[in-house]
């Protein structure tokens, strides 16, 4: 603070007085190309004043216009030549860049595409359904053999029992259940088709998932042979019966002989009644797919269709011939109206 000892103003401290020199009028004014003063920016030619810098005394003469500027000299930086930099540390790899992600496919969605995404994002909290890139890239191989199928008499109205002789004993005596063509080749028949009367292209493999189907017919199971012979007896008794020819046709499907099976099964063709052809039609189109005549067999689905739309057992045969063929989208559009016509429990 200020103590008592300290000196005040006094009335003798000199003050401003009336001969102390002001801007005169002989004074020239600033013009508006003169330059600012910055007190503590540097001119670009010049260096800043650092403080190894001497003073400038009194008797330093001003500098004039015509005093050319200081430059950099190369005897400036001999000394940082002779300072050797400290040597550089040692860094990490720089790290790869991610490869770019691939072009967007602009354009309108075909109405396959824009429904597949609605799917999508119908379940956003389960797994994406695969894109048809997903699936067309991996197509699966030529041949495949699916889960065998075959409509039941039973599911037409039919009664076994009416048509094969189901109580009586047959010993040991096993007969096989062939069938005899009695009639001319015709449209009704498929014989246009390639598959009817070529020879398989593929190994025809035992379809042994039919066998307890035909075993057990009526709820009791029989061995194979005994069923073999019963149908043999059925058919001579009377051999232009649909159902019997339909039950022989079941019965070489299951030991794994195709064209004993496409003769059964176009005797059921020619004497069927039209409303209860798609058993057959059933049956042929597994034998002609598991044959290699997948084309064959698309055709004689698409009339099983016409027959019986809603029966699940079409649409499910269906789309596994498409995807044997390798038509998936298709396909697909199969297996989702055979969840759709399958009863719900």
């Amino acid at each position: 603070l200020i103590s008592k000892d300290t000196p005040l103003i006094s009335k003798d401290t000199p003050l401003i007085s009336k001969d102390t020199p002001l801007i005169s009028k002989d004074t020239p004014p600033i013009s508006k190309d003169t330059p600012p003063i910055f007190k503590d920016t540097p001119s670009k030619d010049t260096h800043p004043i650092s403080k190894d810098t001497p003073p400038i005394s009194k008797d330093t003469p001003p500098i004039s216009k015509d005093t050319p500027p200081i430059l950099d000299t190369p005897q400036d930086h001999k000394d940082d030549q002779n300072t050797q930099a400290p040597p550089p540390t040692a860094q990490a790899p720089p790290i790869a860049p991610p490869p770019p992600d691939p072009p967007l496919q602009h354009g309108p969605k075909t109405r396959d595409e824009a429904l597949e995404e609605r799917k999508r994002k119908q379940f956003p909290g389960q797994r994406a359904w695969p894109t048809l890139e997903d699936c067309t890239q991996t197509p699966p191989p030529r041949h495949i053999l699916f889960t065998s199928t075959w409509l039941s008499v039973s599911a037409k109205g039919a009664n076994v029992k009416e048509y094969v002789d189901l109580k009586s004993d047959v010993g040991n005596v096993t007969n096989l259940p062939h069938c005899n063509a009695n009639f001319e080749k015709s449209k009704r028949t498929l014989d246009y088709l390639a598959g009817m009367e070529s020879p398989p292209l593929t190994e025809y493999k035992a379809e042994r998932g039919l066998q307890e189907v035909l075993c057990k017919i009526d709820g009791t199971y029989r061995t194979l042979d005994d069923m073999a012979t019963r149908i043999h007896r059925a058919l001579t008794m009377n051999s232009t019966s649909w159902v019997v020819t339909n039950l022989a046709a079941l019965y070489w499907r299951v030991v794994g002989q195709g064209p004993p099976a496409v003769q059964c099964l176009k005797n059921a063709l020619h004497y069927g009644p039209d409303n209860m052809r798609d058993v057959a039609y059933v049956s042929l189109a597994n034998v002609l797919y598991r044959t290699g005549y997948e084309q064959d067999a698309a055709v004689v689905m698409q009339l099983s269709l016409e027959a019986s739309p809603p029966l699940v057992v079409n649409h499910f045969t269906m789309a596994n011939v498409l995807v044997a063929q390798g038509y998936l989208r298709e396909a697909a559009g199969f297996y989702e109206s055979t969840l759709h016509y399958q009863p719900r429990c």
